[in-house]
């Protein structure tokens, strides 16, 4: 997990927040001393729905587009915190993360010069399938398509049947698809 510089908080505001559990403070390596620091101990997740009238007795078509709002931390933290740990069974689990891809982000982070890089970090997206399923019947003519943004970016995510379609582009085309689960995608961005 990943500390935050909590110096510049008002004590009477830290004090909520601890007392919420929104943070846990850090301790330096002797077990008792303050160090400023805090572990957050919260995500943002965010809904979007809207209200649509359809005309009754004809067919509709249906396109969604849209840019999805990307969450990140400053680090490639599964690697940090190592096979074995949750973290890191989470990611296998939600990102479909394999032997290629971490054996990848490795190479990278190891191959980063720590003064003049790039610095490698995650960002993450995720987009609800699931429950926006309750239409009469499969999705007809499902396609996705994700975008790494440079050769030099990594990204996983879980798919059946994914091509690769470019320098930087994967495409999964699904027909008659009923999403089993939501989509969450892995981003290693390489930043200078």
């Amino acid at each position: 997990a990943y500390e935050i510089d909590m110096s510049g908080v008002a004590p009477a505001d830290l004090a909520t927040m601890k007392a919420a559990g929104a943070v846990e403070m850090a301790v330096a390596t002797d077990g008792t001393t303050p160090t400023g620091m805090a572990y957050p101990r919260w995500t943002v997740e965010s809904a979007y729905h809207w209200t649509m009238t359809f005309p009754a007795n004809a067919e509709v078509k249906v396109r969604h587009t849209y840019t999805p709002a990307v969450g990140g931390a400053a680090g490639v933290f599964f690697l940090m915190e190592g096979a074995g740990s949750a973290l890191y069974a989470d990611y296998e689990k939600r990102y479909c993360i394999d032997a290629p891809f971490v054996n990848g982000a490795k190479r990278r982070l190891e191959s980063a010069d720590a003064d003049s890089g790039p610095y490698y970090t995650e960002s993450w997206l995720s987009y609800v399938l699931t429950t926006g399923a309750n239409w009469a019947g499969p999705i007809k003519r499902f396609r996705l398509v994700v975008d790494k943004g440079s050769t030099g970016n990594l990204v996983s995510f879980c798919g059946e049947g994914v091509s690769k379609t470019g320098p930087t582009t994967f495409e999964m085309v699904k027909d008659d698809f009923w999403p089993e689960r939501d989509l969450d995608v892995l981003f290693i961005v390489a930043n200078r």
